[in-house]
């Protein structure tokens, strides 16, 4: 009895050395290298040469090839971010109740996500290549102008079937999903951490994202919506909850583990799954996205802790420098406008280079930056005017 009321006054002592607020830039700087990383994925798509690329050139091109892992890292962001502000409350309530987070996630996502579309659409009818196949990754987006499509992606429930996911502009398919675990957040995963703790939320997360994959047929398989994501948001979710939650599990799990070496040696785990056993690691992306989620949930519990370090580990001051920092805060707008801008953008390579070695170097090394750019352009059109007052502070500060 004695032990464990000395050992509950430690946990108390420890959850009050939790500093009441800290800048976490890092969290912009990984989603801004996340988003990048998408775009030299999509960028590097073999299909854009036009011919045979030689052998080397090839193999180079298999670091590019995990864009879609990124997207996994985006969505254990956003649990960690959205639970970050509940963690820290008092109440464990969110601010202005499940109404006013559906209203201000709405706000935040939905203009750009829509305005992507627009101008997508719009470059389509004025540039007429954009809506005819030619043999490139861009040939995914077609045809756009069907009247399913259309609706499927104004509703977001174009991430539901294979006829409409990757249509119009292909990287939107994660929008849908990711706003449908939005309505999950309040309305399942909160009540469950607040009845029943973290393990509770977080399991319940991974079980009702796995289910479809294993309980419907194939014939109703859901798997093209990639709904284990909602596992993936739970992750991040618990994730938070250990960073900021006073309760005695969560300080003792930031106290006790040593997060630096669990997350380099899950990052070691990955790396030898996804090289040794490539094939099944493609074939099962559950479990590759689910892995990818805990290594991601373990670095941002390292990361936060580190800010609390007068000098940081050097990752994290990496990930906190300005112009990455810069390139989080219109990583959104990166992510909805690229595709079509490097379809856009591709055109004059078809008629003025016909080395396909040269073709896709121009694509990563000149249209990449040039894609950046024209990014930024929309973000200040169509995002930035839906933003917190302070940019991303919201993220940035706990």
């Amino acid at each position: 009895m004695v032990e464990r009321m000395a050992e509950t006054a430690v946990v108390k002592t420890e959850a009050k050395a939790i500093p009441a607020r800290v800048r976490l830039e890092y969290l912009d700087g990984l989603r801004g290298l996340a988003a990048l990383y998408v775009v030299m994925y999509h960028a590097s798509d073999p299909t854009w040469a036009g011919g045979t690329l030689p052998h080397r050139l090839a193999a180079c091109l298999r670091l590019l090839v995990y864009g879609h892992f990124a997207v996994a890292v985006f969505i254990v962001l956003s649990g960690y971010c959205l639970m970050l502000p509940v963690a820290r409350a008092a109440d464990r309530q969110l601010r202005g109740g499940a109404g006013e987070y559906l209203r201000r996630r709405a706000r935040r996502i939905l203009p750009p996500y829509y305005a992507a579309l627009l101008v997508t659409l719009l470059l389509m009818k004025l540039v007429p290549q954009l809506h005819m196949h030619s043999g490139n990754y861009w040939d995914g987006a077609l045809p756009a102008f069907r009247t399913d499509v259309l609706l499927s992606h104004l509703f977001l429930v174009h991430n539901l079937s294979s006829q409409w996911n990757w249509k119009i502009d292909p990287p939107l398919w994660s929008v849908a999903t990711e706003w449908q675990i939005y309505f999950f957040f309040p309305f399942v995963l909160l009540p469950l951490w607040r009845r029943f703790g973290l393990a509770a939320a977080v399991i319940s997360a991974l079980l009702l994202g796995l289910a479809p994959h294993f309980l419907l047929p194939q014939a109703w398989s859901l798997d093209v919506a990639v709904p284990w994501y909602l596992g993936l948001f739970g992750i991040g979710m618990g994730a938070a909850i250990v960073n900021f939650a006073q309760d005695e599990l969560p300080v003792r799990l930031r106290s006790r583990i040593p997060w630096g070496t669990v997350t380099a040696l899950q990052f070691l785990l990955l790396l030898g799954v996804a090289l040794l056993r490539s094939k099944w690691w493609w074939a099962h992306l559950w479990f590759a996205d689910t892995q990818i989620g805990l290594c991601t949930a373990s670095f941002l519990i390292f990361g936060t802790q580190q800010c609390h370090n007068s000098r940081p580990h050097g990752l994290i001051r990496l990930l906190q420098v300005r112009p990455v920092v810069f390139l989080g805060t219109m990583s959104y707008s990166l992510y909805l406008i690229h595709a079509p801008l490097l379809a856009l953008l591709h055109l004059p390579l078809v008629h003025l280079i016909a080395s396909p070695s040269l073709r896709l170097g121009m694509m990563i090394f000149v249209l990449v930056p040039i894609t950046v750019l024209l990014a930024y352009l929309f973000h200040v059109l169509f995002e930035r005017r839906y933003m917190s007052p302070h940019g991303s502070k919201a993220s940035a500060a706990a």
